[in-house]
């Protein structure tokens, strides 16, 4: 997945430091905000309650700031629950979209009779998944740290929902040729 904030590629072997990126930058664009408020707020009862005149482009500037900063927050924040969501379904964004025409087929089938099964092949649970990308140590996830410092396949090979893994050997045993009737 090429992300267009950071200009990389992500997902092969950096998906948690671009989770941590992404979460530290809305905790940062939080602070600030929080920060310009209570500068403003101090600069107003400095002055008995008024906004001082001497000074107002400082002031006007502050405001912009921390208009600015949970504007930021907000935007970064709606980023940062949807990847979490995806860490936790073990998927990237164009994997979703791939998902819900997939999911979409299996509905088509399950009405004609046809396949009883739907699992997404990556989706080993969201505990599994979450582990799997920030590490089996939850203590280290806070620490931009190689997840799996021994495996030196990181982020290019993935384990399979061994439910899907059954159900292909069943359909290839059977036959056929494709995931989905």
């Amino acid at each position: 997945m090429n992300d267009r904030f950071t200009d990389n590629c992500v997902g092969a072997a950096n998906h948690k430091e671009f989770l941590l990126f992404v979460i530290y930058s809305v905790l940062a664009d939080g602070l600030g905000a929080i920060w310009y408020y209570f500068w403003l707020q101090n600069i107003y009862a400095a002055d008995d309650g008024e906004w001082p005149e001497r000074d107002s482009y400082s002031t006007g500037v502050l405001v912009v700031l921390c208009i600015s900063g949970i504007e930021a927050t907000i935007l970064g924040s709606s980023i940062m629950l949807q990847q979490i969501y995806l860490v936790c379904l073990n998927m990237s964004r164009i994997e979703m979209r791939d998902f819900f025409a997939w999911r979409q087929a299996w509905r088509d089938q399950k009405q004609k009779g046809g396949t009883k099964l739907w699992a997404w092949p990556y989706h080993l649970g969201y505990c599994r998944n979450l582990s799997s990308v920030m590490g089996y140590n939850p203590l280290l996830w806070p620490c931009p740290s190689p997840a799996h410092p021994d495996d030196i396949h990181r982020g290019t090979r993935f384990e399979l929902n061994p439910k899907y893994l059954n159900f292909i050997l069943a359909r290839r045993k059977s036959g056929s040729t494709t995931d989905i009737d």
